[in-house]
């Protein structure tokens, strides 16, 4: 049964132009009407051939946040049906692109496969779908249309960071970037060989400082001892209310998200094993460090959704702090807003360096840093002016309470994450700190 035909702005041109005998007989202009109308059922009739119409079609089944998906529409009429008409897509709104809303025509002779490559948004991160083609096809003369839409279901996981992770993995494994921990990591003395020492740095394990030698030198040294082992390391991303501010047109845990996998590109590259901790009042994503893809890491970041609670840092940190069976490094991704409403933060991360190595990466607004060259224009600025200034040094006052008490912090705009967390996490690989 084919779908009702759609007169095309043909057919009512030229019902107009048939009008135009009414003007000499009512007969002459009823008649040039029913023949347009006949001929323009039979023009549908020869354009219902959407039951000899084959569609398909392929997606990337991961990609990026801001990026482009790759996908493409392959059309192939049957038994020589001569086709010419339009394919378009019905998908979900974080899929939308300037591309991925053209109509793509389609002209079609036997069994010809016409091949239309596009390319959809990726606006939004989380699990979007391609759900229907929407076909058009016209008849010969022009006069009138077939539409049918044919369901179907295609997905696409849209995650942070993604494309970033995957160089950093690759440029890491192939050498090309740093040949650093290939891999001798420093453990305890009863855990392996005897290697060097070297002075005390803030954040070792005082189980490893060597007394006697330190007694010899007049300053405190350390052995490090060589084994071939992973390390661990641990991703804890806040998602509470702080991370639901917008920049850049993203929410703040996207840019915390794309910092952590690329952050897991590096350390997977190195044979580390990584743990995976998404918090707000509660716990609400527990993965203990284990050897793992940056595919399965992508889709659990990608469904991670930012809520309207105040994050319980103290007891995220230490539950964490004390399923750890060994010493990790635990990347504390969030931001600091003053030394009394961060001191739940302060507490949890002193706990958790008390045998762990922690770094808690601060994630600032750029409204932060663009307040001191602000115009000042009108009184309301100046307003604002101060303001974004007292929470500057606010968030700055908490950080350094965080440093006072040996945690190590890494202020960085939320944009410039992803390099800055890397390049920490090797410069903590090249000091042996864990």
């Amino acid at each position: 049964m084919f779908p009702p035909p759609l007169p095309t702005p043909r057919c009512f041109a030229a019902l107009a132009i048939g009008s135009l005998g009414f003007l000499v007989a009512p007969w002459i202009g009823t008649a040039a009407w029913v023949v347009v109308i006949v001929v323009a059922l039979l023009d549908s009739r020869r354009a219902g051939t959407l039951d000899r119409l084959e569609l398909a079609f392929e997606m990337d089944p991961r990609a990026s946040l801001g990026a482009s998906v790759r996908a493409q529409i392959e059309v192939c009429a049957h038994a020589g049906a001569e086709l010419t008409g339009s394919v378009a897509l019905e998908f979900d709104s974080a899929l939308a692109s300037p591309d991925a809303e053209t109509i793509h025509p389609v002209a079609i002779a036997g069994r010809e496969t016409v091949a239309v490559p596009l390319r959809l948004g990726a606006r939004r991160r989380g699990e979007h779908h391609v759900r229907a083609f929407h076909v058009l096809v016209r008849g010969p003369l022009g006069l009138a249309d077939r539409r049918e839409r044919r369901p179907f279901e295609a997905k696409v996981l849209v995650a942070p960071g993604l494309a970033a992770a995957t160089r950093i993995e690759l440029a890491h494994r192939t050498g090309r970037r740093m040949e650093t921990g290939r891999h001798t990591t420093r453990q305890r003395e009863d855990s392996g060989a005897f290697d060097s020492l070297r002075e005390y740095q803030r954040g070792d394990d005082p189980r490893r400082i060597d007394w006697k030698a330190s007694a010899r030198r007049g300053s405190t040294v350390v052995r490090l001892m060589a084994a071939e082992r992973r390390q661990d390391v641990v991703l804890a991303i806040d998602i509470g209310r702080s991370q639901r501010e917008r920049f850049d047109d993203r929410e703040r845990l996207d840019h915390a998200l794309s910092a952590a996998l690329c952050l897991a590109g590096a350390a997977g590259a190195f044979g580390d094993r990584i743990g995976v901790m998404a918090f707000a009042g509660k716990v609400v994503r527990l993965m203990p460090p284990a050897v793992r893809s940056l595919g399965s890491l992508a889709k659990e970041f990608a469904l991670l959704e930012s809520v309207s609670e105040e994050p319980d840092y103290k007891g995220a940190l230490l539950g964490l702090a004390q399923r750890l069976p060994r010493r990790a490094l635990v990347v504390v991704l969030s931001d600091a807003v003053d030394s009394e409403v961060s001191e739940p933060l302060i507490a949890g991360l002193r706990l958790l360096a008390r045998r762990h190595l922690s770094l808690f990466v601060a994630l600032r607004a750029p409204a932060l840093e663009a307040a001191a060259t602000r115009p000042l224009d009108r009184a309301e600025d100046v307003y604002l002016e101060a303001a974004l200034i007292e929470l500057a040094r606010a968030r700055a006052g908490a950080l350094e309470s965080l440093r006072m008490r040996g945690v190590r912090v890494l202020d960085v705009e939320a944009a410039e994450a992803s390099p800055a967390v890397v390049a920490q996490y090797l410069r903590i690989k090249r000091q042996g700190s864990i």
